[in-house]
Formats: C-alpha cells, sequence, structure tokens
C-alpha cells in the first residue's frame, strides 16, 4: 500500500467515523427517528470498516478468482475514488437527517410523533399470518425432504435446484416479517418468546446462509427499538450489540473454516473480507469501468431496469436484462452471465457506477435519499419495517432478494386501511440533544 493510499484512507476513516458517531449514538441511546442513521450505521460497518481492516490487518491477499480485486485494492485513483465516493454519500445522508430532525422537532411542538400502538393491515389475520408463517417449512420439507435438513449449510450444498433455493429464500423472508410483527404486535409472554425464538434458529437453519441472520437480527432490533422508545426499562445496545457484532463475526469463522470444503486458515481474513466488505466489488468496477473505461452492462441502466421490472416474467419480456450480480459476477471472473460459477454480492455502490458512470455517484445519493424520504414519511411502523429491510438489502444485497417484501408492501399500500390491535393511545415523545 502506497503512502498516498495510507493517508488517503486515514482521512477517509476520520471522516466517516466524525459523520456516523452522532447517527450512532442516537440509535443506541433508542432515540433515532430518522432511517438516515441506520443507513450511516450500514455503510460505515460495510464500507468504512473494511478499509480500517486494510490499515490494521493488511490488505487481504485474495484467492486466484478473485485477482481483480487485488489489483483494483493496489491502485491509488481508484482507492481515492471510492473513498471520496463514500464520503460524498454518507454527507448527503447527514444533511438529509439534519433536515429530517429539524423538521421534527418543530413537528413535535405541535403534535405526537410516536403513538404506542403498533397497527397490523386489515387483510392480515392470525389465520393468515399462521399460514404464512408455516409456508416456509412446509414448501421446504416437500422439495427437499426432512433428511437435507439435518446438517447446516446452504440450499444448494442440500442439493436443491437454483429455482427452489430461491423459492424456499423469499418465502423465508416473507415468513420472517410476519412472524416478527406479528410477535410484536402483541404482550409477549414467556411461551410465545420461546415459540418465536424457535421459529427465527429454524429460519436461519434452512436457509443457511450467514446474511439471513443480519437480517433477522435487524427486524427483531428494529421494532424492538421502536416499541421501547421512551420507556424506561430497555435492553443496553451500548453492551449488546459488541456482542451480537462479535457474535456474528466468529460464526462467520466457523462457518467458512468447518463448512466451506476449500477455505483454509490462510484464506479466512479474505473470505471474511468478501462475506462483510462491500468495498472490493465497488473499488473493483471504479477501476473498471470509470478509470479503464470498459463497460460491465450493455448499456446504461441495463440493470436497474431489471430490478424494475423484476417482477414481470420473461415469457412476456424474453430480452429481459438478468439481476445485476450476474453481470458483476461475470465481469469479475472472466466468465459469461449463463456460466458463472457462483454470484457475487452486489451494492448501490457499485450498481450505479455500473449503470451509469460517473454520474452513479448522484444516482445513488438520490436512491437512498429517496428511501429514506419513504420510510420516515410512512405512518406504519409495518411499512417502515419493509421499507427498510429494503434499504438493507439496497446497500448491501441484491434487491431481488427483497422481491417478496416488496410484494407485501404493495398489498399493504393497496389496502391502504388499518386495524388497532394493541396498546393505549398514550403517545410517547423523545426529545434529541
Amino acid at each position: 500500500m502506497s503512502i498516498l493510499t495510507i493517508v488517503s484512507n486515514l482521512l477517509f476513516l476520520i471522516i466517516s467515523t466524525g459523520l456516523v458517531l452522532k447517527p450512532a449514538k442516537r440509535i443506541v441511546n433508542y432515540e433515532s427517528i430518522c432511517s438516515a442513521d441506520y443507513a450511516l450505521a450500514l455503510i460505515y460497518i460495510f464500507n468504512c470498516i473494511p478499509v480500517l481492516m486494510d490499515l490494521v490487518l493488511g490488505v487481504p491477499h485474495y484467492m486466484s478468482w478473485y485477482d481483480a480485486f487485488q489489483q483494483a485494492i493496489a491502485d491509488e485513483t481508484t482507492c481515492l475514488i471510492y473513498n471520496s465516493y463514500v464520503i460524498i454519500v454518507m454527507l448527503s445522508l447527514t444533511i438529509y437527517s439534519r433536515h429530517r430532525w429539524f423538521n421534527d422537532k418543530a413537528y413535535r411542538q405541535n403534535g405526537p410523533v410516536f403513538s404506542s400502538e403498533f397497527v397490523l393491515s386489515t387483510w392480515r389475520t392470525p389465520y393468515i399470518d399462521a399460514f404464512i408463517i408455516a409456508i416456509p417449512f412446509i414448501y421446504a420439507v416437500m422439495k427437499g425432504g426432512l433428511s437435507s435438513f439435518t446438517l447446516y449449510g446452504t440450499l444448494i450444498q442440500r442439493g436443491l435446484s437454483t429455482e427452489t433455493v430461491s423459492n424456499i429464500n423469499q418465502l423465508i423472508m416473507v415468513g420472517l416479517f410476519f412472524c416478527t410483527t406479528r410477535f410484536f404486535v402483541k404482550k409477549r409472554s414467556l411461551f410465545s418468546s420461546i415459540l418465536f425464538i424457535f421459529y427465527l434458529f429454524l429460519a436461519i437453519w434452512i436457509n443457511g446462509k450467514r446474511y439471513i441472520i443480519v437480517t433477522v437480527l435487524f427486524m427483531v432490533f428494529y421494532l424492538y427499538q421502536m416499541r421501547n422508545i421512551g420507556e424506561k426499562k430497555r435492553m443496553n445496545l451500548k453492551i449488546v450489540l459488541p456482542i451480537v457484532i462479535g457474535f456474528i463475526v466468529m460464526f462467520s469463522a466457523y462457518y467458512i473454516l468447518n463448512i466451506k470444503i476449500t477455505s483454509t486458515t490462510e484464506t479466512l481474513y479474505s473470505n471474511l473480507r468478501i462475506d462483510f466488505g462491500r468495498d472490493d466489488v465497488s473499488k473493483f468496477v471504479i477501476k473498471k469501468v470509470l478509470l479503464a473505461n470498459e463497460k460491465i452492462l450493455d448499456y446504461p441502466g441495463q440493470t436497474f431496469l431489471s430490478a424494475i421490472f423484476m417482477l414481470v416474467p420473461r415469457a412476456i419480456w424474453p430480452q429481459k436484462p438478468y439481476p445485476h450480480y450476474r453481470y458483476l459476477t461475470a465481469a469479475i471472473f472472466g466468465r459469461t452471465i449463463y456460466t458463472i460459477p457462483s454470484g457475487m454480492t452486489p451494492s448501490i455502490f457499485e450498481m450505479s457506477i455500473c449503470n451509469f458512470g460517473w454520474f452513479g455517484i448522484i444516482c445513488t445519493c438520490w436512491i437512498l435519499i429517496v428511501l429514506c424520504r419513504c420510510i420516515d414519511k410512512s405512518a406504519r411502523l409495518e411499512n417502515k419495517l419493509l421499507l427498510l429491510v429494503i434499504l438493507i438489502n439496497v446497500l448491501t444485497q441484491s434487491l431481488d432478494a427483497a422481491l417478496s417484501l416488496i410484494l407485501v408492501l404493495f398489498v399493504n399500500l393497496l389496502f391502504g386501511k388499518v386495524r388497532f390491535t394493541f396498546g393505549s393511545n398514550k403517545t410517547r415523545v423523545v426529545e434529541h440533544e
């Protein structure tokens, strides 16, 4: 790593840490009412901490398949552009969060912000919820049999087809959402809590991917936080969150060393970086598209069209673009989108540049602010959670991974009416520092 890159990375970490400190403080103190706080925290974890690891532990030595990552990380100009790009996005979210905060403070002088009532859509009855909660396990057993799930692993490792894997994962996402919101909508007993934890464990076990753990924890954490704003008795997140993050990292290390057959202790660090970092794919795309002026897609906006029209069957639109991760993975491995050996996890940072080049930097800022605005304008906690999970997918996954939740959101918007299910008419008001 050159001196220029080290200095750039140090400045990047100082600025990004300064931008995320107040949002993080608001989150752990149960004071955050702006979704940009969560977006900033996620960007810091997935896009900034990997740069810190470069300085503390050194640049990872990627396997031969990922030689393109090694070249991108070693390039000074690429690192400078990446650091500037992430800071611009974080600054735009910070400006938005301050704007939101002043609006909320003014609004709080005239009326309540939070209600202790948590409402569910009128179309959701206990019977419908019970069916949707149970269907992922029924479908998984029908397709794979009980014997396929005696050992932990991915669905592909268990011998299921790609189509079946996609269907199971989408059903699990919906089941988790319905189970979590149903659990938090009523007073919780010891028995219901044990049953809820058992359900989460089964969903994680069947899915077999580490991202589902993060998604589950985030859903539970967000609803717990929203339900406990203004309460005196609540978990101390300053203690709980580091423990949870440490557990996720240790579990991932165990998974890589003991479940991934091709992994050894030498590749542990690079595998963890690939799994948790989003800097490598972003730097790869910056070097290839912005600096080398090479194309990854056939035309601008190609994979945004794929995301927008993901519900349109290919039978109606035979030339419909494939999900973005296919084109990204093909470019990394030097394959075609039809012969890739696996899928590389994308993010909005590299996806925007792939589609729009330099203009993609503005595009990323705009997409994240619009999503945050939609979350903050929603008066329904149920819809806030749906949109927030979609925001997580935009930052850390492929958007098509949240397809089932997007469908649920559409149904909720279609049935715009709500009913009160639990709580009093008391409002909660939280003052900000």
